[in-house]
């Protein structure tokens, strides 16, 4: 049985590469004929695509971390859970 952040994290890719092929076609759209509607619908996509990864990074906990060491604080929430996701290209979870 899988747990329900695992669903929930499939569900999150699944909504970002949604998300993703709107924005393709969305700037595609655009590149054919660029006007103040195709212009809205790219930065609609772009909020969708920031929505789901903000939601991605809330949900999915970050890796374990090891011990501080003394005088350097923890890492922990969304920033550290990003700066230990792989950039560029890949979809989370995915690399």
């Amino acid at each position: 049985m899988t747990s329900p952040t695992i669903d929930l994290r499939a569900e999150l890719e699944s909504d970002f590469g949604r998300a993703r092929q709107r924005l393709v076609e969305a700037r595609l759209r655009q590149q054919v004929k660029d006007s103040p509607h195709h212009r809205s619908e790219v930065a609609a996509c772009r909020a969708g695509i920031d929505m789901v990864l903000d939601l991605y990074l809330t949900v999915v906990a970050a890796p374990a971390e090891l011990p501080a060491a003394p005088g350097r604080p923890s890492a922990s929430g969304p920033v550290a859970t990003a700066a230990l996701r792989p950039a560029c290209g890949a979809a989370p979870g995915l690399a």
